[in-house]
C-alpha cells in the first residue's frame, strides 16, 4: 500500500497580497462616490433654501406691489433695492419689523407699524439680503427689471430676482464654482 503526500491547498502570498490590493482599491472607490454624495446633497440643500429665499422674497414684493410697480413705472428700482456696481442689494436700513436686531426696539431703532410703504419695500430686501447671507455660501441677491418673456410685444415688465452661492461640489476645474436661481416676478 502507497501512502501519497496531500498537496498544499491555500493561499500563496502573492494572491493574498492581490486580493489585498483589489480589495482596497474598491473601498477608494466607495469612499470616493460617499464624499462626493455628500457634495451634492449640500449642493441640492443650498439649492432649495435659495429656492425657498427667492419665494419668500417674491411673496414680500406681491405683498407690496403698489411700491414695486410705481419703481418699475419711474425706473427707480435701483432706490430700493440699492444695488451696487455689480447689481448686488447693499446698504442698510429702517428696521420694520420687533424681530430685527436685538436691542432695535429698546434703542428706538423701529418703531411697529411706523414704516412707510417705500420703507417697508427697503426692509424687505435688506431682510432678504440678510436671510441670503445667513443660508447661503457667498450668497448674493440682485433684482432686475426685465421684459417679459411670455407676452412679448406688450410693455409689461416684470422683476428678475436673481440669487447666486457658492457651490460646495466642485469639479477640478472649477468650472461650477456658482450656481444662481432666477425668479421672474410678475406684479
Amino acid at each position: 500500500m502507497r501512502i501519497q503526500a496531500k498537496a498544499n491547498e491555500g493561499f500563496t502570498l502573492i494572491e493574498v497580497l492581490v486580493s489585498v490590493l483589489i480589495l482596497g482599491i474598491g473601498i477608494l472607490g466607495v469612499l470616493n462616490l460617499q464624499t462626493r454624495a455628500l457634495m451634492d446633497n449640500q449642493d441640492a440643500y443650498l439649492r432649495t433654501q435659495a429656492i425657498f429665499l427667492a419665494y419668500d422674497i417674491s411673496d414680500r414684493i406681491r405683498a407690496n406691489a403698489s411700491v414695486w410697480q410705481a419703481a418699475i413705472t419711474n425706473n427707480t428700482v435701483n432706490t430700493i433695492t440699492q444695488n451696487d456696481a455689480s447689481g448686488n442689494i447693499t446698504g442698510t436700513y429702517k428696521f420694520c419689523s420687533t424681530y430685527d436686531p436685538v436691542g432695535a426696539l429698546a434703542n428706538n431703532l423701529v418703531v411697529p407699524g411706523a414704516c412707510t410703504t417705500t420703507e417697508m419695500a427697503k426692509y424687505d430686501i435688506y431682510r432678504g439680503r440678510k436671510d441670503i447671507e445667513a443660508l447661503l455660501n457667498n450668497g448674493t441677491a440682485t433684482i432686475t427689471v426685465v421684459d417679459d418673456p411670455i407676452t412679448s410685444g406688450t410693455t409689461l415688465d416684470v422683476l428678475r430676482l436673481t440669487i447666486s452661492w457658492a457651490r460646495v461640489n466642485q469639479d477640478m476645474q472649477n468650472i461650477l464654482a456658482n450656481a444662481s436661481y432666477s425668479l421672474d416676478v410678475r406684479l
